[in-house]
């Protein structure tokens, strides 16, 4: 089932890139699975925000989240390397991949329901608070219970492949032992303070080596808005130790 499901997501995304005269910016995707109903889940509304919604707020008795990260290709970060606003291949990156996401979402949940299982996509419901600047299903929080990496201080996702790309997920109930989060650390600031690149590659500030402040950072997201028609920056993810890897102790 585990091969399936990444057959599947590799499949797709070679036939919409072909049906659609898209370049293919995406290396293998790393997929997860997490259990539905485990502690650390059940917890979401206290460790992200207190109306996270749960799997059973999608499909009634939920089994597996599949979680999944589409990792860009090394020059869709070079492209935003730089000081001043984001570049058009990495904002454009942003937007392709957040749509496209949205028909795997759908094939995949088809070609589960042919085996006989039930499929939900979390984004049929407004899952992003412009209040709180947070989300109602954190995707990466989904993948860190599904195994596929740790958290570095800039917040990204650090997987076997790096942090450059974005996650996605599904609820089902398919029949597949869950993954369990990683334990060992993969941020190097985090292990002996030797890092924090990403810290130094925020430019507005909004990234301290303590702390987070997520409005600011928002606020020079939107400056883009006007130019890409999408509100992104991703200069504290490019380029770094663990922007393509994970960091090696």
């Amino acid at each position: 089932m585990r091969e399936f499901i990444k057959n599947t997501i590799v499949e797709f995304i070679d036939k919409y890139c072909k049906e659609n005269n898209l370049e293919n910016i995406w290396e293998e995707p790393i997929v997860g699975f997490a259990d539905a109903n485990s502690k650390y889940i059940s917890n979401l509304k206290n460790i992200v925000v207190d109306c996270h919604y749960l799997p059973s707020d999608y499909l009634k008795n939920p089994k597996i989240i599949v979680s999944y990260f589409l990792p860009f290709k090394r020059e869709i970060g070079k492209s935003n390397d730089f000081k001043g606003p984001t570049s058009s291949k990495w904002s454009n990156a942003y937007k392709v991949t957040n749509k496209m996401a949205q028909e795997i979402n759908k094939y995949m949940i088809l070609k589960i329901e042919e085996k006989g299982y039930r499929g939900a996509n979390p984004t049929d419901i407004d899952v992003f608070d412009y209040s709180i600047l947070k989300s109602k299903w954190s995707q990466r929080h989904i993948a860190y219970a599904a195994g596929i990496g740790t958290f570095g201080i800039n917040n990204m996702l650090i997987s076997d492949v790096g942090s450059c790309g974005r996650y996605f997920s599904i609820v089902t109930d398919l029949d597949v032992k869950p993954d369990k989060p990683i334990k060992e650390e993969r941020c190097k600031y985090k292990i002996d303070k030797t890092c924090g690149v990403c810290v130094k590659k925020c430019e507005v500030g909004a990234l301290t080596y303590e702390s987070f402040d997520r409005f600011k950072c928002s606020k020079n997201c939107k400056k883009n808005v006007e130019v890409f028609g999408v509100d992104v920056c991703g200069k504290c993810v490019v380029e770094l130790p663990c922007s393509y890897r994970k960091p090696i102790k």
